[in-house]
């Protein structure tokens, strides 16, 4: 190397870089056994698996009556409500949080300016 390009890099080198993270938000993981209601009538006849068993009777026998006819967009829409779903669970709250705060700054800074502009009409 170069003393010129070594002369540039030795600042760089001794530097010390301090990173400092955001604490995360720690959540408390539920498993699916946790989600579904305890003491429902379906549940205590057939257990924790009975209602996606009937959902899925349900939907084989709508499905071989024709009833309910599977196409292209059938599949875009069961995607999409997926999708969606999934991203409001996930990070819906993050989100709402994100947006929550920024409208309050905005507001804070809004409101600063009308007092500072009303203090100077008064002057």
């Amino acid at each position: 190397m170069s003393s010129a390009l070594r002369s540039i890099l030795r600042p760089l080198a001794s530097t010390q870089v301090v990173l400092r993270a955001a604490p995360l938000a720690v959540t408390q993981q539920r498993s699916f056994s946790q989600t579904m209601p305890r003491n429902s009538a379906l549940t205590s006849k057939t257990g924790q698996t009975g209602a996606a068993v009937l959902g899925a009777g349900l939907a084989a026998y709508l499905v071989s009556k024709e009833i309910l006819i599977l196409h292209a967009e059938t599949v875009v829409i069961a995607s999409l409500g997926i999708v969606t779903y999934a991203l409001i669970k996930k990070v819906g709250g993050d989100v709402a949080a994100s947006l929550d705060e920024r409208a309050k700054n905005i507001q804070d800074n809004l409101s600063a300016g009308r007092v500072a502009r009303i203090q100077q009409l008064e002057a």
